[in-house]
């Protein structure tokens, strides 16, 4: 069954002006089958005996001579075994539309948002002495910038495009483009989905996360004055990451002794502070892995 609205805005000087002249039975009929026409997302099944149960001095008969009277005075439509009315069904579906992205749009916000706690922590990790330059720093605080999920409808090519994909994968899909400077309104034909949308979903194949891929994306894109052309242009950035995070930890091997680094630091086996996920995925980014 398809979910509708639980509500809808009420237009009086409308609704009495399209039931003017009609009859009791006309009125009971139109009115009880324009709420389950909302309540159902557009349209109802053309079941007159269901439709009586709402009103107790019309049996099924009744009703369905009824509906044949609306339908020819224009207030009702039939289509195939349906029952719908014009206004109604295109509020309800823009209204389900609605529902739909917002839900696509809190999804990016909880990506993104997980971005942001992980970057944060992991910065704060980094041992001073590895700062980075005031150009790499301010290069870097640009890009590290959360990008919150726009309230907005997304435009016609995505509300077009096919949905069986999933939330998660439109979510991702949007978040990469976003972290890359890929405007919705003016997207690229390689960006089009839904090819791109699955696409950017490979990668979760690779053994990354949703974090991690929008970090790689974003690092990625800092190295060039331009946006990619599509996302088959990050499949290297993607494929390095992955490899990176599969190399075995950093060691002294056996029978070394630990060999220093700078001053009187001494690097003692498994012990490599300045080697971060973050370091990974910025050497993996420019591929130096």
């Amino acid at each position: 069954m398809r979910t509708g609205l639980d509500w809808y805005k009420r237009k009086p000087v409308a609704y009495l002006g399209g039931v003017q002249g009609l009859t009791s039975k006309q009125h009971a009929v139109y009115s009880v089958i324009l709420d389950l026409i909302y309540e159902h997302g557009g349209w109802v099944n053309n079941d007159p005996r269901w439709v009586s149960g709402w009103i107790s001095d019309m049996g099924p008969a009744a009703v369905r001579n009824t509906i044949l009277e609306l339908v020819d005075l224009g207030k009702l439509i039939i289509e195939g075994d349906k029952i719908t009315q014009h206004v109604a069904r295109n509020e309800a579906e823009t209204r389900g539309k609605q529902r739909e992205n917002a839900s696509v749009s809190g999804r990016i916000g909880g990506i993104q948002s997980g971005f942001s706690r992980r970057q944060s922590k992991e910065n704060n990790d980094l041992n001073e002495a590895n700062a980075l330059s005031r150009e790499d720093k301010r290069r870097e605080e640009g890009s590290s910038g959360v990008v919150r999920a726009r309230e907005d409808d997304p435009p016609p090519q995505i509300q077009q495009a096919n949905h069986d994909l999933g939330e998660d994968a439109w979510a991702l899909y949007r978040a990469v483009m976003k972290s890359v400077g890929v405007p919705e309104e003016r997207m690229p034909a390689h960006w089009m989905p839904p090819s791109a949308v699955i696409r950017v979903q490979r990668w979760l194949g690779l053994g990354l996360s949703e974090v991690e891929i929008i970090e790689t994306a974003r690092h990625t894109r800092a190295n060039f004055e331009t946006p990619p052309n599509g996302p088959a242009a990050l499949d290297g950035a993607m494929q390095r990451t992955a490899a990176a995070k599969q190399m075995p930890p950093m060691t002294v091997p056996e029978g070394q002794r630990p060999r220093l680094i700078g001053g009187n630091h001494v690097q003692q086996p498994g012990e490599d502070k300045r080697t971060t996920r973050a370091d990974l995925i910025r050497a993996a980014a420019r591929g130096t892995t």
